[in-house]
Formats: structure tokens, C-alpha cells, sequence
């Protein structure tokens, strides 16, 4: 299949190439052709006509020899899965809707994890709470190697993703690779109707509030400041932020939900390849209350950016393990086929000019300041709650609750 995807990938190009055709001829992509990038004549493009016509004329299945439409769509996924940037992909038409409406509405039918992929392997970044997987014991960092018994080692993203969703009420199994666990096993995990509710808050102890947020998608900021509001009613004075297994998200929202935590000045720095910078910056107080934040190997992407902005810009203390290390940028093109591009277009960096990004041997993420381990939990063991303190597991949170305490004990 990645094969197919890739020569059809090469065949798109040189059609461009060759023919000039009709997105050149009409000034669609001129700079293509004045940068002289698809050259028009070469044995490449020789080739590839003569791929084409046997194809055309000699391939086994005449429907799908025929159908250059499919072909074309084809070559688009594996024109951006060349990239090799797991987070750049092509969405048809089905799955942009699909995409637009888990993130907008975030409701879809699945088991509820959020997923990347790396040295050909599907990993979890993070599951989220109150989800089919998250319940079934799916950890961070689980590589998934199997859907319902086929391997999908070496897949993109995007097509691991779609055979992992399905209809709500229907079974499907995954094979999971977890480091420390000597051979994958098997969790079967029932689909449901996903509908994230992003952000929670409550008093976890009198003074002490928790708000979770486990990703940054629409309504996230606006949820995040009410949370924060009720919080202040209900007589919080210092806040633990729990951004442990949150894979990130808008980088509008969370740069508003920054605004809420660190005061005036710059929360992020967008950089892209012409050398063009983007400053971002939010105005305020911020919080004004002693701040602790969680963060885990699961809190990547915009949970990275908050958690990089309250550490640089001293306005909190971090708690829990280094983080994913994901300082790269996406933005979602909407294509005139009805499908869409989701493609990497920028790196970020913090406030400090950090650049976390990890790299091949999984360096990069946020070093917290205070480093402490959960205890580790066997396959089928009940999972830890993140918001649970009567969990005896749940070291990090406990650590919290202590520099909590002790603000509170330190107010005059």
C-alpha cells in the first residue's frame, strides 16, 4: 500500500512537471515552475508517461486503472507522507469532516486516544480521560503494532487512525508494545460516542484548587476561565493545573489560557522557514496566586506551550516528568476537493528561546522543576486517576498537594 502511494506521489509531480497542465497554466502554483523544480523533459518525466500508459492500458483491474480520480488522491497522501512528519497528513474528503467535527464539536465515535508515530511505530501520546481506552488501561507511549490482528508497523497516522475508529458499540482489538512489559498483548476495547469535555475543576482541599485540562480545542479557554472564576468563589488560593496526558491543540486557545496563568508578555514564539518570527503575547495580571503544574511524557504540543510559559516566565512551579517535546506548529487547509492538509508549518519555541523539540533518540520536552515518578502500573491494573489523591500511587499529585500546603501555611 506505502509503496503504490508513494509511485502514484511521483507520478502526480511529474504529470505537474511535465505538462505544466492546468494549475500552471492557470498561475494555481506559478512558483513551481519558476523555480524551475518540476523541469519538464527529463527521463523521469519519460518514465513516468510510460508508467502511466501501461497502467492505463495493461494493469489487471481496469476500474482502478481507470480511475484517476482515486489515483490522484492517492498521490496526494503519499505526496505528504513523504515528508516523513507524522503530523502532516492528507485528509479526503470524509475524514476532514470527521476531523473538523471532533474538533469543533468534540464529539466522534472511537476508543479515545490521541496518536503519533515515530521510527515506524504508532505510539500513544497521550489517552483521554473518561474514554473506552483510557478505562482499559491504555498507557503514554504504548506503541500500538496491531489493529484486530494486522500488523500496522510502518503505516501513516492517518490510516493507523481510521481503522482504530469505527462505529460506536463495535469491538476492536489492539496489540500493544509497552517498554518494561517483556511481550505485546492484546486489549480489546469497545468504540463509544467520544465528547470531550476538555477542561475540570474542583476544591481539592479548603484553599486548594485543581483544574484539568486535557486538551485545547474550542471552547477550552473559555471553559478554563470560567473554571478559574468558580475556583475564586469557592475560595482558592493557589491552583494546581493538572496538564499531565494532554496532547495540545490550538495554539490560539492555549496562548488564551496562558493569558489566565502568566502575566503580561510573551507566552510563545512561532518561527518559520523563510526566517519569518511570530511573537505572541498576552496582556494582564495572569493568575496571581501560587501556581503548581503537573506535567507527564503525555503532555505534549500546546500543553507544552502553556507549561514552557508558566517555567520561563517564573509565574509557577512544575511537578511530574519531562515532557513529550513536540515544538512544531500545524495548520489545516482546507482543499477544493472537500478534503483537507493538515501540515507542519512552524516550530516553536519558549519564552526563553528554548527549542524542545525531541529528537531521534527522544531528547527534547520540559525538564520540570520538580522531578517525581507515579508507580508504575502493571497491564490490568487499574489505572491512576489523575485527580485522585486518595490514590497512594499518585506520587506526583501528592507532591502538589505538599507545596500547596505549604503556600497556604506561608500566608500571612
Amino acid at each position: 500500500m506505502r509503496r503504490k502511494v508513494l509511485l502514484v506521489t511521483v507520478i502526480v509531480l511529474l504529470v505537474l512537471s511535465n505538462a505544466g497542465t492546468y494549475m500552471i497554466a492557470t498561475g494555481r502554483v506559478p512558483w513551481l515552475h519558476a523555480r524551475g523544480e518540476l523541469p519538464s523533459g527529463t527521463p523521469e518525466t519519460q518514465a513516468f508517461f510510460e508508467v502511466l500508459a501501461r497502467i492505463q492500458q495493461q494493469f489487471v483491474d481496469e476500474g482502478r486503472a481507470s480511475d484517476i480520480a482515486d489515483l490522484v488522491r492517492g498521490a496526494t497522501a503519499g505526496m505528504v507522507d513523504s515528508l516523513g512528519d507524522p503530523y502532516s497528513v492528507y485528509l479526503d474528503r470524509d475524514e476532514y469532516e470527521r476531523f473538523q467535527t471532533s474538533n469543533i464539536s468534540g464529539k466522534y465515535s472511537g476508543v479515545g486516544i490521541e496518536i503519533t508515530g515515530q521510527d515506524g511505530y504508532v505510539i500513544v501520546i497521550a489517552p483521554i480521560k473518561d474514554t473506552p481506552a483510557y478505562r482499559e488501561g491504555i498507557l503514554p507511549m504504548d506503541k500500538i503494532v496491531a489493529v484486530d490482528g494486522q500488523s500496522i508497523i510502518g503505516w501513516p497516522v492517518q490510516e493507523a487512525s481510521e481503522v482504530i475508529r469505527g462505529e460506536a458499540g463495535t469491538a476492536v482489538v489492539l496489540t500493544i508494545r509497552r517498554d518494561g512489559v517483556p511481550q505485546p498483548f492484546d486489549v480489546r476495547i469497545v468504540r463509544e460516542l467520544i465528547e470531550l469535555k476538555t477542561v475540570q475543576h474542583k476544591i481539592l482541599e479548603p484553599g486548594i484548587g485543581y483544574l484539568q485540562i486535557s486538551a485545547f480545542r474550542e471552547d477550552t479557554a473559555y471553559d478554563a476561565r470560567a473554571s478559574l472564576e468558580a475556583l475564586r468563589r469557592e475560595g482558592m488560593k493557589v491552583l494546581i493545573l493538572d496538564l499531565r496526558d494532554d496532547p495540545g491543540g490550538l495554539l490560539d486557545r492555549c496562548v488564551e489560557v496562558a493569558g489566565f496563568l502568566v502575566p503580561e508578555g510573551v507566552v510563545v514564539t512561532t518561527t518559520y522557514r523563510d526566517g519569518r518570527e511570530e511573537v505572541h503575547r498576552v496582556s494582564g495580571a495572569g493568575l496571581g496566586l501560587p501556581l503548581i503544574t503537573l506535567v507527564n511524557g503525555a503532555t505534549a504540543s500546546a500543553a507544552e506551550i502553556v507549561a514552557g510559559a508558566i517555567q520561563d516566565r517564573g509565574a509557577g512551579v512544575l511537578v511530574g516528568t519531562r515532557t513529550f517535546g513536540k515544538a512544531l506548529v500545524q495548520e489545516v487547509f482546507r482543499l477544493p476537493d472537500g478534503g483537507g492538509l493538515k501540515l507542519t508549518t512552524a516550530r516553536y519555541l519558549t519564552p526563553s528561546g528554548r527549542d524542545i523539540n525531541r529528537d531521534q533518540q527522544g531528547g527534547g520536552g520540559i525538564v520540570p522543576d520538580v522531578v517525581v515518578e507515579n508507580l508504575a502500573t502493571a497491564p490490568g491494573d487499574p489505572r491512576i486517576v489523575l485527580d485522585d489523591p486518595e490514590d497512594a500511587r499518585n506520587i506526583q499529585l501528592h507532591r502538589a498537594l505538599e507545596l500547596a500546603r505549604g503556600h497556604l501555611t506561608a500566608s500571612p
